[in-house]
Order: structure tokens, then sequence, then C-alpha cells
């Protein structure tokens, strides 16, 4: 290693290191490393204040974390991720953050004292080909079995059949014939099946069993029927991870079902807990969609659930509830509307001279020549009423030019309705009301952690919703839970109503004259009818647990105003009382007044969002080194894992339709199931398959072989039982599985 001292800056050494790659050659990398005075080892990028100088100013570049780093040798074994900052690295050793560096940065790093002495060495600065020798440890077995591991997520992540692994792995040793790894592939459509079912999934589902059963979490399902006629039931739980400070959502499985009633899908649920030991005392949340199957005052499900967890938190989901709130109020619309805004989709759907046609006078106008598409939900179809009023022009001229000769396909009715007074007036109108409600239901589909907003946004959006039509003063005096949307005495006048912006330019440029007053009874009708529902499927009232929730935001600490007053957290763990115990209040209580009252101590954590905040507040501790809200913090991790809505199911039952299609209709559940648990444990690196690192237990497991002996385990078991359909079809081929063909066990 030659140290260099440059004459501009003193602080600044220059560190040449020679770094040798696998194939022998030798490259040489210079990196600026800055001594600091408190012997810190964090690495920075240089400074680029050259105003004083004159000089040119210098190019900086900022190096992000590389997944790379994690697979190397000389770095896997002290390197880690920062959760915040993708442009640091942690090292373990040291228990430090180095920021902005690279992999030369990194290796300088593990030559300085501090490195050295936590490793337990003398301190002496030991030779970089130390660790470049232990790119070669590795044995050819490990190598293969990385290989196959790899190769094997690769079709789970791209939903590839396994089947294919038979053709590829030959293609490779043909492609690569001098590569030794590639001429030991083993690798088929029966060892793919082993490694992402038994390896892959068996693993990942055992690691998210284990964290069931250690700690709390919440329960999002929905039933659906697959492309086999199979009903099935997708369980999803929703866990906090303390390592990534993160709230975390797992497919746990997804189970066929015979039976589809309330019951019949509790006793399946209820059953798959069992067998994998989790405590359903551990639920402290479920989340569906609105069917009455699952939720609502009669639903079987909710009813066995909250007999066996009395205070379980049960919420139906956000984004159904607005679908279902859009899909009511629409039936207060012109029934001409719906059937004008079918046909004209219909219209363009199957006829390919129409399109061709339109194409050109689209062209013609530079106009988007994106072709409508029909949906069946109200608050899809914005995207259709804003197409059509996106090419009002272009269409109003197609059908002008193709309407006067009706060839009973339809276009004489879709003109003289686009050319009626009233028409695109509707049109703005819906554009303006469905984007408000849609913005609502894009919010609460994230993944991440929502309930604390969740009452201020629907709330803040039914208020301004309501103000479209009810009396200002009755806005601003009463309380949301008193204003009853149906009572005709707190409403405005017609010619009062908001119709929002466009809508209004487009009645002040064309007046519908004697229509008008009909018109904006229609639109008065249904504000009523969508504020009835809303008002109908959310509680908006302060006492609601969905509004105590809101203090589950950091910026009530940290954005306090001094002397206003301080919101109760008692009145939320009353809810709770599997999380907090009766006489652990005195305790939560205090903690939460002090940190009210200190809010300074947590200046550091300004910003965080609440899963990260609540987490690190347990590092506060207090001068006997004891965490000083360790009980604040414990509570309010364990709230985290509250669902808001069963986005992330719906997100898993398309998955299985990608997974399970026409040509694999026989496949079984359990093998979409593991299939699918693959895709979410290769992804959850955010790296892709090609990136994934694999657990040194599960390259042991491929390298023993006991991924194989698991499924002849469980094929034994199933015989045993007497289940003779159970048959593992993801190892047939694609004609295999359409035909029949010759079994590969």
């Amino acid at each position: 290693m030659d140290v260099v001292h440059p004459s501009a800056n003193p602080e600044e050494i220059y560190v040449q290191i020679a770094a040798t790659d696998v194939a022998g050659l030798t490259d040489y990398y210079i990196q600026p490393y800055y001594a600091q005075a408190n012997d810190s080892t964090s690495i920075n990028e240089a400074s680029d204040d050259s105003s004083s100088t004159g000089k040119k100013k210098r190019l900086h570049y900022k190096q992000a974390f590389n997944d790379h780093w994690l697979r190397e040798d000389t770095l896997k074994d002290w390197v880690a991720r920062d959760p915040v900052d993708k442009y640091a690295v942690i090292c373990k050793v040291c228990n430090c953050k180095l920021t902005n560096t690279n992999k030369t940065g990194l290796l300088a790093h593990v030559e300085c004292k501090k490195h050295q002495k936590n490793l337990g060495t003398n301190g002496s600065s030991a030779p970089l080909s130390r660790f470049t020798k232990k790119l070669f440890v590795e044995d050819i077995d490990d190598k293969v079995a990385r290989a196959e591991i790899i190769l094997s997520a690769f079709v789970a992540e791209h939903n590839t059949l396994f089947a294919h692994a038979d053709h590829l792995v030959e293609c490779m040793k043909y492609m690569f014939p001098d590569s030794v790894i590639a001429s030991k592939l083993a690798w088929k459509r029966t060892r793919t099946s082993h490694i992402v079912q038994e390896g892959i999934a068996f693993q990942e589902r055992q690691d998210l069993v284990s964290i069931c059963q250690r700690q709390r979490f919440s329960v999002i399902t929905d039933e659906s029927t697959d492309i086999s006629d199979s009903q099935v039931l997708g369980i999803v739980v929703r866990y906090f991870d303390e390592k990534r400070c993160k709230v975390v959502d797992s497919l746990l499985d997804v189970i066929k079902v015979e039976d589809g009633s309330g019951t019949g899908l509790y006793n399946a649920f209820r059953n798959l807990l069992q067998d994998k030991q989790i405590p359903l005392s551990n639920i402290l949340g479920f989340a569906s969609d609105n069917c009455t199957t699952m939720t609502g005052s009669e639903s079987e499900f909710q009813q066995h659930l909250k007999r066996d967890i009395g205070d379980i938190f049960v919420m139906g989901c956000v984004c159904h509830s607005f679908v279902l709130c859009a899909n009511n109020a629409s039936i207060s619309l012109p029934s001409w509307l719906e059937e004008f805004i079918k046909n004209l989709c219909i219209y363009f759907s199957h006829q390919s001279v129409q399109n061709n046609t339109f194409s050109w006078i689209q062209e013609s106008g530079n106009a988007d020549c994106n072709i409508l598409k029909c949906e069946t939900r109200w608050l899809a179809r914005e995207n259709v009423v804003n197409r059509i009023l996106e090419q009002w022009d272009e269409l109003l001229l197609y059908f002008q030019t193709v309407g006067l000769k009706d060839a009973g396909d339809g276009t004489s009715y879709i003109y003289q309705t686009m050319n009626a007074a009233g028409t695109k007036h509707v049109l703005l109108f819906l554009s303006y009301i469905l984007s408000k409600v849609n913005a609502m239901n894009l919010e609460f589909q994230s993944e991440s952690f929502r309930i604390h907003k969740l009452y201020d946004v629907i709330s803040g959006e039914y208020r301004s919703i309501l103000g479209m039509f009810i009396k200002d003063d009755i806005i601003k005096s009463r309380q949301l839970s008193e204003v009853d949307p149906y009572d005709v005495r707190l409403h405005k006048k017609l010619s009062e109503v908001d119709v929002g912006g466009r809508c209004m330019a487009q009645l002040t440029r064309q007046p519908l004259g004697e229509k008008e007053e009909q018109f904006r009874t229609d639109i008065t009708k249904f504000l009523m009818e969508l504020c009835g529902q809303m008002r109908t499927r959310f509680l908006f009232s302060d006492e609601s647990v969905i509004a105590k929730l809101r203090i589950m935001d950091p910026k009530n600490i940290t954005n306090a105003i001094p002397g206003a007053e301080r919101p109760s957290i008692i009145s939320l763990a009353i809810h709770f009382p599997s999380v907090v115990m009766e006489a652990q209040l005195d305790l939560l209580d205090e903690q939460w007044r002090n940190l009210y009252f200190a809010r300074s101590s947590t200046n550091n954590l300004a910003g965080l969002e609440p899963p990260e905040f609540w987490s690190r507040l347990k590092e506060i501790v207090d001068n006997d080194l004891q965490p000083k809200y360790g009980l604040l913090s414990d509570f309010m991790c364990s709230l985290l894992v509250l669902p808001h809505s069963s986005a992330c199911v719906e997100r898993i039952f398309s998955q299985v339709n990608q997974a399970k299609t026409k040509p694999t209709s026989r496949l079984h559940c359990d093998t979409v199931a593991n299939t699918l648990i693959a895709k979410e444990a290769v992804m959850a690196q955010n790296s892709g398959c090609y990136a994934w690192t694999p657990s040194k237990r599960l390259l042991e497991d491929v390298k023993e072989g006991r991924c194989c002996k698991r499924f002849k385990d469980k094929l034994g078991m199933y015989k045993k039982e007497g289940n003779l359909d159970f048959v593992d079809l993801s190892l047939y081929s694609s004609g295999d599985v359409d035909g029949g063909g010759d079994e590969h066990h």
C-alpha cells in the first residue's frame, strides 16, 4: 500500500491499492481517504468548494451500496446495508457508518487500526492478499449449488414453467463448454421443483412461522376462485421487522377450501395456524374485503374470530369501501350515461376498421392515439371518462362523419348523445369527483404503514365533498358525525351546488338553460348518495379507534405546539388490553407524558416514518442505561401491524393467475403457494434473481440433498394417508400437463 500526501490538502490522503481480480489481472484504484482528528472511520466525498481558489470545480460521484459486496468473501462478513441511507455502509465489526465509499475505500477500512483491533488482531497491518485469496476458498460444489439456487430463483420470480429447466440447462452447457460449473449442473425440472418448494419456500415459510410464533401480527385474507374453478383462500400476515424497522406483508399460504361458507373458511384458517403451532392470541388485527362472508356484523368468519380473540381489531378493506361507495352513488346518475360509455368503448373494442379510421383522425389532430377500454367499476372508469374528454373533438368529428349512415352498430346513438346538451358537463363533473375518491383509494393501496393517516385523509375528503352541497355554516359549526347528507334542510340551493371548476366553466360557455335545474338535481343526488355511503362505512367520530390511532404519527411529538392540548394515549390503550395490561397503564401514561414534555430528546428522530421512529425510541436510555421509553416503544411497535386494506392479498391473487394459467391449470395449490413464497423471498432483497444472495443454510440444504429428502418425505406422508391424488404437476412439461405424460418423481 502506497500513501501519498497531496500538497493541496494536508488532510487528504490518497490510498493506492492493487486489487487482483479472478482472472489474475491487476488494476489500480485511487480513492481519497480522509483522516479525521478523532480517528473516525467515516469515508466521505471531497469538498467541492473551489470558489476561493478560482480553480475548476471538481466533479464528484456518489457511490450507492452495491449488493455484490454481500457476496464477496473480503466484505460479506462485516458489511451491511444502511436501512435509511443508500449511500452508506454499516461496518458490523466497528459498529459504525461509512458514507459514500466504494470497494477500494472498504478495503482500506479493513486495514485501519480500529477495525483490526475490533477483530481481535494485534493491530498490525495485514496484507491485502490475505483477503483476496479467500475468493478461491469456495469449492466447486458450493459454486454449483449456488448456481442451481440462482437458476431456481429465476424460475420462481418470472413464473417460468419448471419443465423449461430441462432445455435451459442443456443450452447453458452447450453455450459454455469451458465452464466447470455448467458441466456439473444437474439442474432439471425435478431438482428445480425441489429447490423452489422445499428449499427457498420451505426456509422462507419456516422463518415467517417463527416470527408469528413469538410476536404480534395481523392477518389479511381473501378468497377467490382460480382458473381451475378451485376455491382458494389466501392468507397474508403483517408483522414488524425489528432489524429493518419496517412493516412487512408476507404470504403465509394459499390453501384450497371445500366449504366456502364463513364457518368453512374460518375452520381452514384456524387449522392452518394450529398445524404450524401459531397461537391465535398473537393475532392483533384482521382485514379482508367487504364481502358478507368475511366481514360485517352477520359474518360467521368474524363472529368465530371475535369469539376466539376477544379484542381483535377488525378492518374492512378501505379500498373496497371506496369502490362500493362510488358504485352505489352511480345509480343516481342518468341511466343513459352508463349506456353511452359502454357503447362507446365496445364500439372500438372489436372493430379494426373503426380503430384505423379513428386513429387517422387522432393523428390529424395531434391527439393521443390510445383506444378506449371500458371498465366495470365506476372508480376505474375515471380513466375512461378522462380519455373521452381528452379526445372529445376527435370523437365528435369521427361520429359526425360515420353517424350519418347508421349501420346498426350504434354510431348514430353515440353521436346524438355526444351532441346533446349536458353530456360533456356530466363527464367533467365525474372527472372531478372520481379523481377525489380515487386519490383516497390509491393512498391506502400502499403496503407501508398508513393507518395513522386514515382518519384525517378520509374525514378531510368527506368534509370537502359535503361542502359541495351542504350549507357552509353547517359544515363549520357541526361535527361530521352530526351532519346527515340525506337531510335536505341542510342542502344548498341548486344554483349554489359546487360542480367542479371545469364543469362550471363549461356551464358558463355553454349554458344548459331549462335543463340546468335537472342537471344540478342529478349532481346533488350523486353527491348525497356518495356521502351517505361513506358515512355508513366509516365512523366519523373523534372517539373511534381509527381517530385515536392518529397519535402514532411522530409529528405529534416532534412538531407539537407548546401549550397545545396533549392527546391521551390511555384512550387508545384500553382498546388493546392484550398488548398492554391494566397494571402497566400508569407506566405507559408516564412515559408518554415524559416524552411529550422532553421533545428535545427526539430531535435526532425528527422526520422519520412511524415504524423507524417508534423502534429507535427504545435506544434512548436513562441514567441507569435502561430504555427510558421501553413500554411506550413496545406498545407502538405492536400497533404498527394493524392493517388498513387487503390490497396486498389482492396482489397475491393476481400472481396466482400468472402462475396458474390455462396450460398449468392442474397445478397443485401447494405448488402455486410455494412458488409465490419463493418469489417473495427473492424479491425481498430488492436485487432481482441475478443478484440474490441465498443463505448459507439453503446452500447446505441443496448440497446435502435435504430438499429432495423433504419432498420424498412429504410424498410418502400423503401416500400413507391415502391421498393418492397428490402429484407435483410442476414436474411435467406444458404438453404433459395438457395431455398427460410420464411422471418424473
